[in-house]
């Protein structure tokens, strides 16, 4: 069932752009927007997980690439030779598995084809805060689904529950397996943390000198819209009690998730809070030498 996905490129003869969706996606608005991007042959969200292992038998030079999800997919007409690439999925799916992640990312990698990246604006995991504003939303894993686990469910139930009513009007089957999952994905709740977004965007921007001179203002921007954003999220729960986050220890990978912690890009962002609290005490000259001690265990 996960191939379908690949059927739009049989139909880009008679179709401009073509969006396929899982079928666990809940709409907030139109996909009009996704069909208005010009320039692309195909729109999708670039994960984290790399081209091997996601394809176990793939050890070419794309193997250390990020993959593309498969979730939401945009086909535009200026793919250049789409049946072909129908057959190209096939053959790369003989040759290497039939992960359909892999096998997409393989096919446009190889294309050099052009992408519009959707990022988080489209996607989400049981950590709503993170899809304010989002118009689709992608749920992640397996027991993170609208209908199986319970956090998803209390923060999107009530949306997701008018389409469910629908489809079974409509004699689609009827949901039994409740619950599987209170809750998960805690370590989206520890990225969201000022501290993470602080040190990522400094790891991010300090390989180039543009990227120095620019990153001042970058970590204010991020500060800045941590802080409004918790602002907007203390106002919406005032008015929707049923968004108020569960404490993170409420989440069933939280042991596993604080790990996070002790990554790089944690680290640098304690220390970068710290040193711009405390910087008329020397502050900023001690987080120059804590950045090559986290430097260090990082390497080491």
């Amino acid at each position: 069932m996960a191939y379908g996905m690949f059927e739009p490129l049989l139909l880009l003869d008679e179709c401009e752009c073509i969006v396929y969706l899982d079928f666990d996606i809940l709409l907030l608005k139109g996909v009009g927007e996704l069909f208005r991007l010009k320039g692309y042959h195909f729109s999708a969200h670039r994960g984290k997980s790399l081209l091997n292992p996601t394809l176990r038998d793939y050890n070419g030079e794309f193997k250390d690439c990020r993959v593309y999800r498969s979730g939401i997919v945009a086909y535009y007409d200026t793919i250049p030779n789409p049946k072909e690439c129908y057959n190209q999925i096939y053959n790369y799916s003989a040759k290497y598995g039939a992960n359909d992640q892999g096998v997409l990312s393989l096919l446009i990698l190889n294309n050099k084809f052009k992408v519009k990246n959707l990022g988080y604006e489209y996607t989400s995991s049981t950590f709503w805060r993170k899809s304010i504003g989002a118009s689709i939303i992608h749920a992640w894993g397996r027991d993170g689904r609208f209908w199986n686990n319970e956090l998803v469910y209390q923060f999107w139930g009530e949306i997701w529950d008018k389409y469910y009513q629908k489809w079974l009007k409509c004699g689609g089957s009827e949901y039994k397996g409740g619950f599987i999952c209170k809750a998960n994905y805690a370590i989206e709740r520890i990225r969201y943390h000022l501290a993470y977004k602080l040190g990522y965007a400094m790891i991010e921007n300090h390989t180039t000198i543009f990227g120095k001179i620019k990153l001042p203002f970058i970590l204010l921007a991020i500060a800045l819209k941590h802080r409004r954003q918790k602002i907007e999220y203390l106002q919406i729960i005032q008015t929707k009690p049923n968004l108020k986050i569960p404490p993170i220890e409420h989440y069933e990978d939280y042991r596993s998730a604080l790990a996070e912690k002790q990554s790089a890009p944690y680290k640098l962002g304690q220390a970068l809070i710290k040193a711009t609290k405390t910087w008329y005490k020397g502050g900023l000259i001690k987080l120059y030498f804590e950045i090559n001690e986290i430097k260090r265990d990082k390497k080491r």
